[in-house]
């Protein structure tokens, strides 16, 4: 093996890298092998950052599995039923790469042999090579019917949520639902429907207390999308606000 270099990104992780044969197969978890190169993700609290020796991969792997279950109360299995909820929330813009990267990281520091498109994942920022590396996985063998009723009504629940933390208007919610509804003719209530309350706000001059009553309507109709997507929307939530922590420190 070469010499080893050390290089840091730009969420402070450490690599050590070291030319390998082509030959060489994965060893262990969070090593990613190519032609070329072998790479072996070091937190950045780890003792031996400051010598960069060899990771204490299996002592490393079960602290952040102690941390992981102690700050989440939802257990999320890189499936693909899972990757079908990430791949509209993705679409749906409900989040991006600051709310996916840390997560990415502590699946690879979990499994012995990561799955692939994690890996993928954990390095694109762009949401376009994101949603296409999900999309990807969906799409592999063993197939899967992705396309489904219940994932149409989740969209709609991710846009809900765009709503109720305030990135999107109420006029704006209805309005992307019903476009929605209309390009897919999959979910459960009709892009008429969506319209029609579009425009009894817009005839109130936006009344508050209208968008009150018609919010709660929406929520009686998709309260288990909306409770199924916040239940995962959470688990991203709290790695984005880390992410924004270990961004914020790193530029210090």
């Amino acid at each position: 093996m070469g010499v080893t270099k050390k290089a840091m990104t730009s969420t402070n992780t450490i690599f050590t890298h070291g030319a390998i044969q082509p030959s060489v197969r994965q060893r262990d978890f969070g090593e990613v092998v190519s032609s070329r190169t072998i790479l072996h993700w070091l937190s950045p609290f780890d003792p031996a950052r400051s010598r960069l020796n060899p990771v204490r991969v299996r002592e490393y792997k079960n602290v952040r599995r102690k941390a992981l279950i102690r700050s989440h109360s939802m257990k999320i299995e890189p499936t693909k039923d899972f990757a079908c909820k990430l791949s509209i929330m993705l679409d749906s813009k409900l989040i991006w790469y600051k709310h996916f990267q840390l997560f990415c990281d502590d699946i690879i520091l979990e499994y012995i042999k990561p799955p692939y498109w994690i890996i993928e994942l954990a390095t694109v920022r762009f949401q376009g090579s994101a949603i296409e590396i999900v999309n990807k996985y969906i799409n592999s063998e063993p197939f899967i019917d992705f396309y489904n009723s219940e994932l149409f009504n989740q969209y709609i629940a991710c846009l809900y949520l765009k709503y109720d933390r305030r990135e999107i208007s109420w006029a704006s919610f209805l309005f992307s639902s019903g476009q929605y509804a209309d390009n897919c003719q999959a979910v459960k209530e009709p892009c008429e429907y969506f319209y029609d309350l579009l425009s009894e706000y817009e005839d109130s001059e936006f009344r508050i207390g209208l968008e009150y009553k018609q919010k709660e309507e929406i929520q009686n109709k998709f309260l288990k999308e909306i409770k199924e997507i916040q239940a995962v929307y959470d688990v991203f939530r709290d790695y984005f606000k880390q992410f924004i922590i270990k961004e914020r420190n790193a530029s210090l």
